[in-house]
């Protein structure tokens, strides 16, 4: 049954392609990822959403805005389906520079820590 609050909160996702990414992303398939064999929880679908949006968010310019402004007022719909993740920087999986440098710790897997509190 689809009451209206319902549909009120599933007209942002209707509105804003959030559907079709969901569903991109559970059947994407290239050399460097197949969906079909990860086998996504519905957690990770929805954390994988969030972190391709964010960091389309982050790295938006005018490069990247202009073209597809630009199309919509002259009704282009070439454009608006070419869009390029290529122009957007993501982030590094390498420690920052200032990382402090120390001794990696001397623990092996299980040992118990229990961590000192200055006060």
């Amino acid at each position: 049954m689809n009451s209206p609050t319902s549909k009120a909160i599933n007209k942002p996702s209707e509105d804003f392609a959030i559907a079709p990414l969901f569903t991109r992303l559970q059947t994407y398939s290239d050399a460097d990822f197949d969906a079909s064999w990860v086998n996504l929880t519905p957690s990770e679908l929805d954390s994988l959403a969030a972190i391709l949006i964010r960091d389309l968010t982050a790295n938006l310019n005018g490069k990247a805005i202009a073209p597809y402004l630009n199309a919509l007022r002259h009704g282009s719909t070439d454009l608006l389906h070419s869009f390029s993740f290529r122009r957007f920087l993501f982030p590094s999986i390498h420690l920052p520079a200032n990382f402090p440098q120390v001794k990696p710790p001397r623990f092996g897997d299980g040992d118990k820590l229990k961590f000192r509190v200055n006060c």
